[in-house]
């Protein structure tokens, strides 16, 4: 898939048409194009839905993060997440450089906070943000909207891709849902 990137490299754009196109050549080598064309549509009602349902709504600020080692990766619009969340209605900071500190969730002041997790618990990988003592004061962490999210809905996700979309939705929009 051309969305298949380092999570660090922000040189080359990933977008949820790609992703789409991806699913839709799947269909074809597969002989399951209705099929494929049924999973490309319900996504982009999905996004259609929440988008009409939010138009009158403040666009919230979204950062998607991963934890790497001791690196703290930022997905911006150059991301998949970002990409998705960016289509959902959301203002999605972007970086210069694939990582970032603690220092600049605390700048961004974000809505909601997701976080990325490649094998194991998503919302065990969250609570490190929710539970730091230096993120305390943020209203993100106040107002419970850090999520956790495997990393197979956020990056390369092909057919995982609508999931993806219907979490980054309920982290954003709860009152929708």
């Amino acid at each position: 898939s051309t969305n298949a990137n380092s999570p660090t490299s922000h040189n080359k754009k990933e977008t949820l048409e790609q992703e789409w196109d991806f699913i839709l050549g799947l269909g074809t080598i597969f002989d399951k194009e209705t099929e494929a064309k049924k999973i490309v549509a319900d996504m982009q009602q999905d996004i259609a839905a929440v988008r009409e349902k939010t138009q009158a709504l403040p666009k919230p600020k979204v950062m998607i993060i991963e934890m790497l080692g001791k690196n703290i990766v930022a997905y911006d619009s150059t991301k998949l997440a970002g990409d998705i969340c960016v289509k959902l209605g959301a203002d999605v900071p972007s970086f210069s450089s694939g990582t970032i500190g603690l220092e600049t969730i605390i700048e961004e002041n974000p809505d909601v906070l997701f976080v990325v997790k490649s094998g194991g618990n998503p919302e065990e990988a969250a609570d490190f943000f929710r539970q730091h003592a230096g993120l305390q004061s943020l209203k993100v962490v106040r107002e419970g909207k850090v999520y956790g999210i495997s990393l197979n809905y956020t990056y390369n996700s092909a057919i995982k891709t609508g999931e993806g979309i219907k979490k980054f939705a309920h982290g954003m929009y709860p009152e929708l849902f």
